[in-house]
């Protein structure tokens, strides 16, 4: 998972788009995977890049392309710091199984 770019003005304009390779457990690409993504910390917002399955309350649900790739574009809001975006897969699994756990990548704004 990536963002670029990772540093971004704080002007309510900026953007930066947010990219993950979904894979599954062989390491290969896997396309059609159902991934729930939110803007955990920040002022700005989220527009989903990808397919759109359904909002939540408090994040998208999207879906990964042929290629495995689901991609999110966050416009920068007005506050200076860390700005955060969580994504895990889409699934009430209680085991609280390290796959089904949340991964986050971090964008400063300046």
């Amino acid at each position: 998972m990536q963002a670029s770019p990772d540093t971004l003005n704080a002007d309510g304009v900026s953007q930066s788009v947010v990219r993950i390779q979904v894979r599954d457990q062989n390491g290969q690409p896997a396309p059609g995977r159902r991934l729930v993504v939110r803007l955990a910390q920040g002022d700005g917002f989220l527009v989903a890049g990808s397919v759109v399955v359904g909002p939540l309350q408090t994040a998208a649900s999207l879906v990964s392309d042929g290629g495995g790739v689901v991609q999110v574009v966050y416009t920068a809001g007005f506050g200076i710091g860390l700005v955060v975006i969580a994504v895990k897969p889409y699934s009430f699994d209680a085991t609280n199984d390290p796959l089904q756990q949340e991964k986050v990548v971090g964008i400063f704004q300046q």
